[in-house]
């Protein structure tokens, strides 16, 4: 890693960036900035340290993987979008830690018991976002809401999308009607737009009653917040003359493209803000209040049956 580069009169002093990436993880929440890009974003828009290029990015990148090696950010900070690991291979436990984990449990069930907080509404709902690594933060934000969240990764794979689907039918079961809603978030360029058809027409193909929202990008949305266009991302588009889905992208957003990730590197309360204010106008108050009063009833329920049965246990 250079300690320093000048791009044209100015100069990029890496060994400055190392303290400020530094200083700027160990004060934020780990949910705060869940991708490199989103600290290439705060970087570059919000401090003006790094150039947002291809090769800004590309610096950065290399500068957190040996800041990583170097003990200096912890290994598993960031989600990564590629590799994926089997679910076998278990541990040996043994029977004594084993036991004492199921009184644990079993001693505090009657506390840790809740009814989904969408027990019962009118509808199932769920975030959808274009990048697996931003999952993380909008799982932080929705938990209190307890929204099923996934991430198709870009063009959702079909046996994604068909096995999201049939996920989906198994909460319809405690829901009062059988309708769906999704809100997307995606990158505004002509993928992340395009996007949204292909989830939209593989959900319906697989029977679902389904209302499909983008909540972001937009032009509008950028242009309000300011966010950085995605230059590098507008090079490659400028090479696709013959692309007649470019045409259609200018021809309805303009000449603009942007990356979601910008939105969380930089005003991240905006963005927390339209998704549960979203979120929020499909909670039916009605329904929320009698699974509110049936979650204290079953819990109560439990703590008695517990008592019931006399359960002793030695510590």
């Amino acid at each position: 890693m250079q300690a320093s580069l000048i791009i044209g009169e100015n100069v990029i002093n890496w060994q400055a960036i190392r303290k400020e990436v530094q200083d700027l993880l160990s004060v934020s929440p780990k949910y705060r900035f869940p991708t490199v890009r989103s600290v290439y974003y705060y970087l570059g828009g919000a401090k003006g340290l790094i150039p947002l290029t291809e090769y800004g990015y590309k610096k950065l990148d290399a500068l957190l993987v040996d800041m990583r090696k170097n003990d200096e950010v912890e290994w598993g900070y960031f989600t990564v979008a590629r590799g994926v690991s089997g679910k076998l291979g278990r541990r040996f436990m043994a029977p004594e830690p084993y036991l004492d984990r199921l009184i644990a449990w079993l001693k505090g069930c009657d506390e840790w018991y809740e009814v989904p907080f969408w027990y019962k509404q009118p509808l199932h709902l769920e975030v959808w976002v274009e990048k697996k690594g931003l999952l993380p933060t909008l799982e932080y934000w929705l938990t209190e809401h307890d929204i099923k969240i996934r991430s198709g990764e870009g063009y959702s794979p079909w046996e994604f999308v068909y096995a999201s689907v049939e996920d989906i039918k198994t909460y319809l079961e405690d829901r009062t009607t059988d309708k769906v809603v999704i809100l997307y978030l995606g990158d505004l360029d002509p993928s992340g737009v395009d996007i949204d058809r292909h989830v939209e027409e593989a959900t319906r193909f697989f029977g679902i009653n389904l209302a499909f929202i983008r909540l972001a990008l937009f032009p509008e949305q950028v242009k309000k917040l300011n966010l950085p266009l995605w230059p590098e991302k507008m090079e490659v588009i400028e090479k696709l003359e013959k692309d007649p889905r470019r045409k259609w992208y200018f021809q309805r957003f303009g000449r603009v493209a942007t990356e979601l990730d910008a939105w969380f590197g930089l005003q991240p309360d905006s963005l927390q803000k339209l998704i549960l204010d979203s979120v929020t106008n499909y909670v039916d108050s009605e329904a929320k209040n009698q699974r509110d009063k049936l979650n204290e009833e079953l819990r109560q329920k439990l703590k008695e049956r517990l008592a019931k049965l006399r359960i002793t246990f030695e510590e």
